[in-house]
């Protein structure tokens, strides 16, 4: 059975992304969530969320 998407709570869901990205940049993703004390995925989330408030500005 394969789950596309993650249900955390009534409000959050997560959904599964699978994403391919230059050695040189997953490197910096781990050397920058391990310094902030995040999960990869949790540091990706945060940056792609960060963005898009900055954009929405």
């Amino acid at each position: 059975m394969n789950i596309d998407y993650l249900i955390m709570s009534d409000q959050m869901v997560y959904e599964r992304l699978n994403i391919t990205m230059p050695k040189k940049t997953k490197e910096h993703l781990e050397i920058i969530a391990e310094k902030e004390e995040r999960s990869q995925s949790n540091m990706i989330t945060y940056l792609i969320e960060k963005e898009f408030k900055d954009k929405v500005k």
